[in-house]
């Protein structure tokens, strides 16, 4: 996530704004601003807060002091973190929530070992799951496709129409004749 503290703007109480910077597939694009709902911008308020972080990259790897239960403490470091390090913390969220509810038991004494098989669990989630979610509640709320597009990013309705298949057919003819209607 290549987000630096300059690419932010908050507004109490009104979420906050961040500018994506171009990417190596769109490098003559200018930077496009995309709106950060109010929980998420105060979610990330206090993850800088916590991590000190008031210049260069917003999401950076963690370094641990060594320490082991209340001792330890996670400390921030000024490298981004990389695409595959996204998906793992993705992979890894998805494992502790289905630990949560239940779903998922990974007991043992190797932290290695419960690491992997929490990330075996979770093998099919990745930081795009994310995106593609999004693109999916957004249509459920009624949000237009030329807002889902552009909440996105994509150029292109392709994409998102295969995103949201499932979630069509549920509101399609068929489903409105038998009375399915949408997913609750």
């Amino acid at each position: 996530m290549a987000i630096d503290v300059a690419d932010l703007e908050f507004a109490d109480g009104d979420g906050a704004l961040v500018m994506l910077r171009p990417t190596k597939q769109r490098l003559e694009a200018e930077p496009e601003p995309r709106y950060l709902a109010p929980l998420t911008a105060d979610l990330l308020r206090t993850w800088m807060a916590r991590g000190d972080i008031q210049a260069g990259p917003v999401f950076t790897r963690l370094r641990s002091n060594g320490g082991r239960g209340p001792t330890a403490v996670l400390l921030v470091t000024a490298q981004r973190l990389s695409a595959p390090e996204v998906n793992t913390v993705v992979k890894l969220a998805v494992a502790r929530i289905a630990m949560a509810n239940g779903t998922l038991d990974v007991t043992g004494s190797d932290r290695r070992e419960v690491r992997r098989a929490m990330l075996r669990y979770a093998a099919a989630f990745s930081g795009h799951s994310l995106r593609v979610g999004a693109a999916q509640d957004l249509a459920a709320a009624g949000v237009s496709t030329a807002g889902i597009l552009q909440a996105g990013g994509w150029k292109d309705e392709r994409m998102i129409r295969r995103y949201l298949r499932k979630l069509r057919a549920r509101e399609g003819g068929m489903a409105q004749f038998f009375g399915a209607g949408a997913p609750a």
